[in-house]
């Protein structure tokens, strides 16, 4: 079976909400002893082959090539200490950059909702990091958290606004799954810069998950 995506103890990677296909279009199963020339593409970084072969001597072969993305959304981490922009280009969708592993995330660079509009112009307003912008009614955010699989995740924060020089706050996510999820309604061009670095083992954790 091909999976557009990532599965993890039965959770998949986009969740349902945040992929822009239907769940049933992205799994495609095959079976038998006839040769397969399907093309089977991904919409993200992520992809997953499962299979069960039962029978010495059974198998099969598969190719792979990577097809450059001009426009990334979500993304599964394999790295842990990197910079990321996560970006809407304009567009109403959610992404996510999402880490297998504790981390701590920094914001670098902030550019979501207020002050930062569709029309982009060298003279944008800085507002400052805005908290809390869910629970605000605010319709463009960036929310961090984690969690022990890829749904149901706890979130620590979620900030907007428009900041250039983010104070040094880092949340440090002590979890199985760390998230970065920036939420876009369409009515903003957002974009938000991440640091993802190893927790620090004296820092005093944002988010501690139960195991």
């Amino acid at each position: 079976m091909f999976v557009d995506g990532w599965e993890l103890n039965g959770q998949l990677f986009p969740n349902e909400q945040d992929h822009p296909k239907e769940m049933n279009d992205r799994f495609f199963e095959m079976c038998g002893t006839k040769k397969h020339k399907q093309i089977l593409k991904s919409s993200q970084n992520a992809a997953l082959i499962q299979y069960r072969v039962p029978r010495r001597g059974n198998g099969f072969s598969f190719y792979v090539s990577f097809i450059d993305n001009p426009t990334p959304c979500n993304i599964l981490l394999a790295d842990i200490t990197e910079v990321y922009t996560l970006r809407n280009y304009g567009k109403q969708v959610n992404c996510s950059l999402t880490m297998l592993y504790p981390a701590q995330v920094k914001i670098l660079a902030l550019g979501v909702g207020l002050g930062h509009e569709q029309k982009r112009t060298l003279t944008e307003r800085e507002t400052g990091t805005i908290h809390k912008c869910d629970k605000r009614g605010l319709p463009d955010f960036v929310q961090v958290g984690g969690g022990e699989g890829l749904s149901q995740l706890s979130m620590v924060d979620s900030i907007c606004g428009t900041n250039s020089e983010p104070e040094n706050a880092v949340e440090t996510i002590m979890c199985g799954v760390t998230t970065v999820r920036l939420v876009s309604s369409g009515q903003f061009h957002n974009a938000v810069t991440v640091a993802v670095t190893a927790p620090n083992v004296e820092a005093t954790p944002s988010l501690v998950c139960e195991q």
